[in-house]
């Protein structure tokens, strides 16, 4: 079992913490720091994947309704420093947002809420909006 210590921006709770426990050691999750090519007016920031079994047995992408084997989150360092020019606050909020998919975290659907899970370049860390969502994906 992993243990995760988050800080929250804003919170009176200075963190939270998180127990994750690999449903298959033998699969964990992968996190990359790698460089992408981007088409013109493209820039992709980050990336992550999800993977299942097949019935096969057959490691293949999932989608997020599925249960996943292990995912990869992928951080493209050359599209955040040149593409963007983002600072280092903007830097650890991308990464933080991917690894929160990788934690099976959605884009909120409210496009009002404050949460390192939205779209776009921002320097804010996890919120109570996070945790909450956290909380209720994984228990308390």
């Amino acid at each position: 079992m992993a243990h995760f210590r988050i800080p929250i921006s804003g919170s009176p709770e200075p963190e939270i913490q998180l127990k994750f426990r690999s449903a298959s050691p033998n699969y964990p999750d992968k996190y990359y720091v790698g460089t992408a090519t981007n088409p013109p007016g493209k820039c992709n920031l980050g990336v992550q994947v999800p993977y299942k079994k097949n019935w096969l047995g057959s490691i293949v992408g999932a989608s997020n309704s599925d249960t996943w084997l292990y995912s990869t989150v992928t951080i493209y360092h050359n599209s955040m420093t040149d593409c963007v020019s983002m600072d280092y606050a903007e830097k650890v909020s991308n990464a933080t947002h991917e690894v929160g998919h990788s934690l099976g975290l959605d884009h909120p659907s409210s496009g009002s809420a404050s949460s390192v899970m939205q779209q776009g370049v921002q320097s804010i860390g996890p919120t109570t909006y996070d945790k909450n969502d956290i909380i209720a994906k994984w228990g308390p």
